[in-house]
């Protein structure tokens, strides 16, 4: 490996492999044939802390070198979920650490973090591709 590794993250990129051989591997060809994730894989995802990379490091998030590495390795085992948990913590978790109110905050990360809410960032739209200002769709609060 030729990434700069913390002896603590080194620990944790052991139980991201322990966790993609027993529980991603079993199952990748069963959520390519029913085209989705079990429901229970976002609370497993929570507890090994791969939802919690983009936490600063002081409150809980890995290093750029920890996180990247931890993307490839669930990678090896499903590439579809690897980009599902990048997407989570770069636009979610990062978002919320960056832009959310105190308030947000602690309302949302602690739940976020775990997997017990599921998270979604919305950008692409047909007459808008990926380009942020363009997009027309907003978001409303359900009650």
């Amino acid at each position: 490996m030729y990434l700069s590794i913390h002896p603590e993250e080194s620990t944790f990129l052991d139980r991201v492999r322990e966790f993609v051989a027993n529980d991603v591997l079993p199952n990748t060809r069963k959520w390519e044939e029913q085209t989705g994730f079990d429901d229970e894989i976002w609370e497993k995802l929570g507890s090994v802390g791969l939802l919690k990379m983009g936490l600063p490091v002081d409150q809980g998030g890995v290093s750029c070198a920890a996180y990247c590495e931890a993307i490839r390795e669930l990678a090896k085992g499903d590439p579809a979920l690897a980009m599902n948990v990048a997407a989570i913590n770069a636009l979610v978790v990062a978002h919320i650490v960056a832009f959310g109110t105190p308030e947000q905050k602690e309302k949302y990360l602690a739940d976020v973090t775990a997997g017990r809410v599921k998270v979604a960032w919305g950008l692409t739209e047909p007459d808008a591709g990926s380009d942020a200002r363009r997009v027309k769709t907003v978001a409303e609060p359900i009650e």
